[in-house]
């Protein structure tokens, strides 16, 4: 595998782990109703869940841009997305769909849908390619210049998308 896409998807979704860390961490309170609201913790987990996600996911992105890291992060990145799928899901299945899925805490409210377990698990799969083999290659110019376009790309595509996952379910 060519070392920009994966370094392509380790940054993008580093960013996108980071970010929600920190929306997490600067809206704690709205973040533990969201986690309530999924009625799969007990109440005296809600306060430490509450904590640990976030710090996990800024852990998570950290760890996907330091290479002697990344594969534990990869299958750490898989592990959360999937259970955000199965969460989503469970909730879907108990006909809980006017729940927030805390996808934009401090923004919008979103509610959950299948668009969200499929975005989830695309992104599970997307992080495999991380732990696959990379060629032994030194990066160009050309190569940081794509990976800095590559990365404006993916992040305005996957808010592109999840607006538009919103506003079909709003």
């Amino acid at each position: 595998m060519d070392p920009v896409l994966i370094y392509l998807v380790s940054l993008s979704l580093s960013l996108l782990f980071a970010t929600a860390g920190i929306h997490k961490l600067w809206h704690p309170t709205a973040f533990r109703q969201v986690l309530s609201g999924y009625q799969l913790l007990p109440l005296g987990a809600l306060g430490l869940a509450g904590r640990a996600v976030p710090i996990a996911e800024l852990t998570i992105a950290l760890g996907l841009i330091i290479p002697q890291t990344q594969f534990l992060a990869a299958i750490a990145t898989v592990v959360v997305l999937l259970g955000y799928a199965a969460a989503i899901w469970i909730n879907i299945v108990r006909g809980n769909l006017a729940l927030d899925c805390g996808c934009q805490l401090g923004t919008a409210r979103q509610t959950i849908s299948m668009a969200l377990v499929i975005r989830n698990f695309i992104l599970a799969i997307a992080t495999l390619i991380i732990i696959l083999p990379s060629s032994e290659r030194i990066l160009t110019t050309l190569d940081y210049g794509f990976l800095t376009f590559g990365l404006v790309i993916a992040a305005l595509l996957y808010a592109t998308l999840n607006t538009q996952i919103a506003n079909a379910t709003s």
